[in-house]
């Protein structure tokens, strides 16, 4: 019989957080395999999987350290499930919906399951980490400016009813759960300053700009 969701949901409110599984669709491990595979002389036999995808990974923010896939969150793994943990803004069982807050994907990525937070089960305050973990947040952030340009085009995104009614058509984001579009611009460059990119991601890119020192004067 054809799936409920307004069943699927029911109770899920009394829940302040839940753990989203879901895939990294948008992952390079696929399309690296095959063509590692097309490039093979082997034409029988068993075919090793994931001939493409590397086993150790240098991890964000840890410059000089690699360690193995299944000792970091890298979303190169054998298989590419991802975990996060979400707090939950909304529910509304009868479309089907669930709001969260704090969600670590990109837009249109497929989730596998919901499933709700237990603290007294799995807050460990006991659990530790490598050190390589605790430097990594130690590592000093990346500073993020806008351009001109870029504040104008972020602000045309969410429009205004001045605009809107001058351009019907035009469809405008929707700054929820965050409470305006400035409390999003300001997790967006949270998230820039962390600066996740790989050793080769930041030599074929490096970062341009530089800090400043205080009081110095730009002019």
């Amino acid at each position: 019989r054809d799936l409920n969701p307004r069943a699927a949901l029911e109770g899920l409110t009394g829940f302040s957080h839940c753990w989203v599984v879901y895939v990294f669709h948008q992952n390079t491990n696929l399309q690296r395999e095959g063509r590692t595979v097309a490039r093979r002389k082997q034409t029988k036999g068993r075919v090793p999987k994931w001939q493409g995808l590397c086993m150790k990974v240098a991890p964000p923010r840890c410059p000089d350290l690699r360690v193995g896939v299944l000792a970091c969150r890298t979303p190169h793994r054998p298989n590419p499930v991802g975990l996060s943990l979400a707090r939950i803004v909304s529910v509304d069982a009868a479309a089907g919906q669930v709001v969260l807050a704090g969600l670590d994907v990109v837009d249109g990525t497929p989730c596998l399951d919901i499933k709700p937070y237990m603290p007294a089960f799995e807050a460990i305050s006991s659990a530790k980490v490598p050190d390589w973990v605790a430097a990594s947040h130690a590592e000093p952030l990346m500073d993020v400016a806008w351009s001109q340009q870029a504040l104008g085009d972020f602000a045309s995104l969410f429009g205004n009813e001045a605009v809107q009614v001058e351009d019907e058509s035009r469809r405008y984001l929707d700054s929820r759960p965050f409470s305006s579009p400035s409390a999003l611009r300001r997790v967006l460059e949270g998230t820039l300053a962390l600066d996740i990119r790989s050793p080769v991601q930041k030599q074929r890119h490096p970062h341009p700009g530089t800090r400043a020192p205080v009081g110095d004067d730009a002019s």
